[in-house]
């Protein structure tokens, strides 16, 4: 066995015309040619034993053979130490990612494997190459890091008070941000009865996403029913019957009448959010909790036509004013487009 490692260390260090070969790493050569030299010798001992004189043709063509596997080896030997580079990069990168999780680990992931040279570990650090300047087969390439996307400012609230101006007297006069939806209507209840022939109230404000019911307190039928801002029919029913209900989602106005009388009106403002607020008798009134930036504010009444204002809103708060004139009185055909008929209850 010493004679065959002694054999292996000459042979490690020179090529069969005498030069000195390549060589990978000090000890892993010899290493490697000691392994050759220990399967020849294995295989040589099952096999039929040589003449004593070998011929200089058969010993050329064996150190050739040798020769060439220890060529192969040394070849497969770099791809495992690359293999090991790329491994070792893949774990620095992921150190210097969390370095709150590795401690101290990531000098030691940085200084590359065991074995290599500065210059292999600059090389596989910048682009995983490999020692000779190439690229390796599989290397990694160092991904795109994206940046967190900076954090949102802080949404700023402001207040913004004003005053409503009309012909007549101020009744029922809500002023409310556009623009902004929330689901806080989602589970509330409205309820208009049919009383009378006449809704009652015959005006309402409401969250978007509101359910109204109209149960009938006449002991005849009654059929609602709205052409806007989404149309819905709910059919006749009597008093002693379940009312049905629609689901109010599209904010604005909601026009109310009943299929069979065509006296009965109602309107519903949907708000879109719980930023609104009703005017007050002297035409005043407070929004709180507007957010801070170009912004529409609307004033609606009913009988009054709508007016919608585009403000700036700054962090200390505004001061608006709007002026509201009568609007016509509403004339409606029936359900089907038609006049109404005479109905006698």
């Amino acid at each position: 066995m010493a004679n065959l490692y002694r054999r292996a260390r000459r042979w490690e260090g020179r090529d069969r015309r005498g030069a000195v070969a390549p060589t990978c790493t000090r000890g892993a050569s010899a290493s490697v040619a000691l392994a050759v030299l220990f399967a020849s010798a294995t295989a040589g001992a099952v096999e039929p034993k040589a003449p004593a004189r070998a011929s200089a043709g058969d010993t050329a063509a064996e150190l050739a053979r040798v020769d060439r596997e220890l060529r192969e080896l040394r070849a497969t030997l770099g791809d495992v130490q690359r293999s090991e580079r790329e491994h070792f990069e893949v774990v620095r990168r992921l150190l210097d990612r969390n370095p709150g999780r590795a401690g101290g680990a990531s000098s030691e992931a940085t200084s590359g494997p065991a074995g290599a040279s500065p210059g292999d570990r600059l090389a596989v650090g910048v682009s995983g190459a490999s020692p000779g300047g190439q690229p390796a087969s599989g290397a990694l390439t160092e991904p795109t890091s994206t940046a967190p996307p900076p954090p949102a400012p802080p949404v700023v609230l402001a207040t913004v008070t004003g005053r409503v101006r009309t012909p007549g007297p101020i009744r029922d006069v809500y002023v409310y941000l556009e623009g902004y939806r929330s689901n806080a209507g989602r589970k509330a209840e409205l309820e208009i009865v049919q009383t009378h022939k006449t809704f009652e109230p015959s005006f309402a404000v409401a969250l978007a996403g509101t359910r109204a019911t109209f149960p009938n307190r006449d002991t005849f039928f009654h059929n609602v029913f709205s052409p806007s801002p989404v149309p819905f029919d709910l059919g006749t029913y009597r008093a002693d019957e379940k009312s049905p209900g629609v689901t109010l989602n599209a904010p604005g106005v909601v026009e109310i009448f009943c299929n069979i009388h065509a006296q009965m009106q109602a309107q519903i403002l949907v708000v879109p959010n719980r930023v609104y607020a009703r005017v007050g008798d002297d035409g005043t009134f407070r929004l709180d909790k507007v957010p801070a930036g170009r912004r529409k504010l609307v004033a609606w009444g009913p009988a009054l036509r709508p007016v919608r204002l585009e403000v700036t809103v700054p962090a200390g708060g505004t001061h608006v004013s709007f002026d509201l004139e009568p609007a016509p009185p509403i004339r409606h055909p029936n359900k089907f487009g038609l006049p109404y008929g005479a109905y006698k209850d």
